[in-house]
């Protein structure tokens, strides 16, 4: 391993030897650096006291010492006045304090002596002091037995042994408390330098401990808050759907950097299984119903894996009438989704029985009561193709919208309970008309209630991405509103959408080429042809077709037929294989030769030449009944 892993953490592969060990054991690892200081710092505290305590020591040892030798002075003098006084006056108690006095003085001499006995030099001085100690005991004794004799006593006082063993006991006593002297303070200074040493020691190992501390938690915790940034980065890649870089090593925040990897991995298969449940309980393909354009669409919750209750269908009833619903079953997972399933399956087995919207809902309502198989809120409607009409019931769900051929919008009425709820609910059959050009759309509540609930700000959301589709034939317009809803909020539920738009009413049979009858001077039936043709265009083309130009190729040629004939003319809609061809025949005056317009800001002369730069061809011709303009449209078909 390499041993300076830790101060480069921007080497990540110097780093993946030292991820071997968790972060746990390198918060340990770490601590030994604050410990060891700590440790050091102990050390040289006792250090410190220990040397506080030898001052103390030798300071009291050396005042014992020069006490020690005062006391002997102290005793010799008291042995000295003791003896003057036997002199003068020989008695008993008087000899008794001399002999006290040079005991004393023997003592104190012993004393000394095992004081100094740790230095050579000086026990001795304490041992030469206390060999002249012991011979003075005679001589005092020789002094005391010539009591009375003056001279006797004179004669050993300045006999030269007397005055030399006083000369040497005073010099051995200085020299023993000068060198004692000179020894403490000596010791005083070395102890007093030690002292300094152990501090500014101390001191020393205090700073570099705290710098050494700070450092290595700065390097710890600046890789630890790095690969905490990554691992959050990590996350957010995750739940926006983006493949996560994994995190090198095996310490505990690679593993939760692998745990949250294998849990989103977990539950993006379960989405995606419950995504092909979803699609495998939905229509698995719409019919093609001549003259209706049918689009729909599934969104699940982005918060939510299980499988929703959400559904949509369409179903041949008869030749002339399809049945349209949609519903939503409370809860989420496989018991959502089955009954589900059962709702959809029972509403087209009982529409079959009764092609009354209000007789169906009752007899699916019982149906789900009797087997207590939850909550069900439904759309059901019957419409008639061939003119229009459509026979609906809700059953406590939010209520369709209807795009009039006008352009205006507005929301089905009618309500009623539940499915599920009461056995013997009953419910309201409603009726409405959608005209050529009018289109109805059908939803859950899982794409209006976006705001925290908030019904009617979803509602009125709902009604602007419609309003803007309505005018933009896209290939999916279900699809393109739920686009357009959830491109400014996140999706709490699942959500389905289906829109039916009229093109034509009355068509039998589907069919490549579809006409229409118009009456260009009427604004209202304009619209309406327009919004029909771009509608059942829209079926064909792909993904990428831009239909502005077609709208804007058809509103020439319609506005053309307003301006100069009597308004009545034939929009034909014929598709090939690869290509799209409009038709426009109208009762009019001959159209002149096509050329482009002397003044290129006049209110007429343009709109051949317009639509002649858009088309990729154009053909005027003419019969006996009138014009016949045929544009070759700038669209792709996909196919078939």
């Amino acid at each position: 391993m390499d041993p300076l892993w830790i101060w480069r953490p921007d080497a990540e592969t110097k780093l993946q030897p030292s991820m071997r060990l968790s972060i746990r054991t390198q918060a340990v690892l770490l601590s030994a650096v604050p410990l060891s200081v700590l440790v050091l710092v102990l050390v040289f505290a006792i250090l410190s006291a220990r040397n506080a305590e030898m001052t103390a020591y030798w300071g009291q040892h050396s005042e014992d010492v020069l006490a020690a030798s005062q006391a002997i002075t102290s005793s010799v003098d008291d042995a000295d006045t003791a003896l003057a006084q036997y002199v003068e006056h020989p008695q008993p108690a008087v000899l008794d304090e001399l002999k006290a006095a040079l005991a004393s003085v023997t003592h104190n001499a012993q004393r000394l002596e095992a004081l100094v006995s740790d230095n050579p030099a000086q026990e001795a001085r304490a041992q030469h002091l206390a060999q002249l100690i012991d011979e003075f005991g005679p001589i005092f004794q020789n002094v005391a037995n010539a009591a009375g004799d003056p001279r006797k006593q004179r004669a050993i006082e300045q006999s030269k042994t007397v005055q030399n063993g006083a000369r040497d006991f005073r010099k051995t006593q200085g020299d023993l408390e000068r060198t004692e002297r000179q020894l403490a303070i000596q010791r005083f200074r070395t102890l007093s330098k030690q002292s300094a040493l152990f501090v500014q020691t101390l001191i020393g190992v205090l700073v570099v401990g705290i710098v050494l501390t700070a450092f290595a938690m700065f390097v710890f915790g600046g890789r630890i808050v790095n690969r905490l940034q990554r691992l959050s980065e990590n996350a957010t890649r995750l739940v926006a759907g983006e493949d996560a870089v994994p995190l090198k090593g095996s310490d505990e925040i690679a593993d939760l950097d692998a745990q949250y990897r294998s849990t989103t991995l977990r539950m993006r298969r379960g989405e995606a299984i419950s995504a092909q449940l979803q699609r495998a309980l939905l229509p698995k393909q719409l019919p093609d119903v001549a003259g209706i354009r049918i689009d729909a669409s599934y969104h699940t919750a982005a918060t939510n894996a299980d499988i929703g209750g959400d559904w949509y269908d369409v179903f041949l009833l008869s030749e002339d009438t399809i049945g349209i619903s949609m519903g939503d079953v409370t809860g989420h997972g496989l018991h959502a989704a089955s009954t589900m399933a059962t709702v959809r399956q029972s509403i087209q087995t009982a529409a079959r029985y009764t092609q009354d919207a209000a007789a169906v809902f009752e007899l699916v309502n019982r149906n789900i009561v009797d087997q207590d198989s939850g909550v069900v809120s439904a759309f059901f409607g019957i419409l008639n193709v061939r003119d229009g009409c459509m026979q609906y019931a809700i059953a406590g769900h939010p209520p369709p919208i209807t795009v009039r051929a006008s352009g205006t919008i507005g929301m089905l009425t009618g309500s009623g309970l539940l499915l599920g709820v009461e056995r013997s609910a009953r419910y309201e059959r409603l009726e409405t008309h959608l005209e050529s050009g009018a289109a109805l759309v059908l939803y859950t509540d899982g794409l209006v209630e976006t705001y925290r609930g908030d019904f009617s700000r979803g509602i009125s959301l709902l009604i602007d991405a419609i309003n803007a589709e309505y005018y933009n034939s896209s290939e999916n317009i279900a699809l393109a509103i739920q686009n357009r809803v959830f491109s400014t909020v996140e999706p709490h539920d699942d959500s389905a959408i289906l829109f039916i738009g009229v093109t034509e009413l009355g068509v039998h049979a589907a069919s490549r080429e579809r006409s229409w009858q118009i009456d260009a001077k009427a604004v209202a039936e304009a619209r309406r042809v327009k919004r029909a043709f771009l509608w059942h265009l829209g079926q064909y083309t792909n993904g990428e077709t831009d239909l502005s130009s077609v709208e804007l190729i058809l509103g020439e040629l319609l506005g053309n037929v307003a301006r100069h004939t009597d308004g009545y003319a034939t929009v034909t809609l014929v598709l090939e294989r690869e290509r799209a061809i409009l038709h426009v025949n109208d009762r009019g005056e001959p159209i002149p030769e096509l050329r482009e317009p002397v003044d290129t800001f006049a209110e007429s002369g343009r709109g051949l030449f317009l639509v002649n730069a858009l088309a990729r061809n154009l053909r005027i011709e003419r019969d006996r009944e009138g014009n016949r303009v045929s544009a070759e449209l700038p669209v792709t078909l996909h196919a078939d």
